[in-house]
């Protein structure tokens, strides 16, 4: 597979792309790793019917946030 659903992480970072688009939304950030070296993160989302019916809407996450 090419993700582990059962391991989850948590991380605080700037967000500097946003893509609401089928068949997946995309969110790429920055963030800080532990090493003290920006890393790049991709993460693909669920497709927006699927986001749009638990509450996530295209203008909620802008470039910056």
């Amino acid at each position: 597979a090419g993700y582990e659903p059962e391991q989850q992480i948590a991380f605080t970072g700037v967000v500097t792309h946003f893509q609401w688009t089928n068949p997946h939304v995309y969110i790429e950030m920055d963030a800080l790793g532990e090493d003290g070296e920006i890393r790049h993160w991709l993460i693909e989302c669920a497709n927006p019917g699927i986001l749009n019916r638990v509450g996530w809407r295209w203008n909620m996450i802008e470039v910056g946030d």
